[in-house]
């Protein structure tokens, strides 16, 4: 069994700001992103045409390894302070613990829109009276759609059993139109804490 300093040894966290740093592990955190999104036709966006977009374009990267090897990934941006634009993990076990403790750390230091397969992860992190304490008034979301009940009837089943399964979020929940679908999303964290370029 390993002692708790080896077992630190082998788990890091790496904040990725320069480009030379983020070089190193493009790739892994592309395989990642690519097969965290690939059930919704694959990640979109500025910033996530290609490895070498990745690098230029999205400025904060924070990367949890075990033995050197990428598991889980979250990217940002600065949009109203420090913004989750994009997240994933490896599909391991470990990946996705290494993913859960980023995400509680995380909403107190930035915020994020969150659907689909991420919102019930969210959900998951800690019992809604502590989790709500974090979830952000949609109508103060740009863009956004506010909630009704007509729109629930257009979510695809995944989204309308997600909201089934959380009625409590009906009440801090906004829609966005992306291509041809409407996604349901709830944004949590604390925004206005700016990326700082350590």
């Amino acid at each position: 069994m390993k002692t708790f300093k080896e077992y630190n040894l082998t788990e890091t966290f790496k904040n990725l700001f320069h480009d030379d740093k983020k070089e190193q592990h493009k790739d892994q955190v592309w395989d990642i992103l690519q097969k965290s999104y690939a059930k919704i036709g694959g990640i979109k966006g500025n910033g996530f045409e290609s490895p070498d977009a990745m690098v230029k374009k999205i400025p904060f990267w924070k990367v949890a390894t075990k033995n050197g090897v990428p598991k889980a990934v979250v990217m940002y941006k600065d949009k109203t302070g420090r913004k989750v634009v994009a997240m994933g993990t490896d599909g391991s076990k470990a990946g996705l613990k290494l993913f859960n403790d980023m995400l509680v750390l995380e909403l107190k230091r930035s915020w994020g829109e969150y659907s689909k397969a991420i919102l019930s992860i969210v959900m998951k992190l800690m019992p809604w009276g502590e989790m709500k304490k974090y979830a952000i008034d949609p109508k103060t979301i740009k863009g956004a759609i506010p909630y009704s009940d007509e729109d629930v009837e257009k979510l695809d089943n995944r989204q309308k059993q997600t909201l089934e399964k959380y009625p409590a979020l009906k009440d801090w929940g906004y829609f966005r139109k992306i291509g041809n679908e409407l996604f349901f999303k709830v944004a949590f964290g604390t925004p206005g804490k700016q990326i700082e370029i350590l």
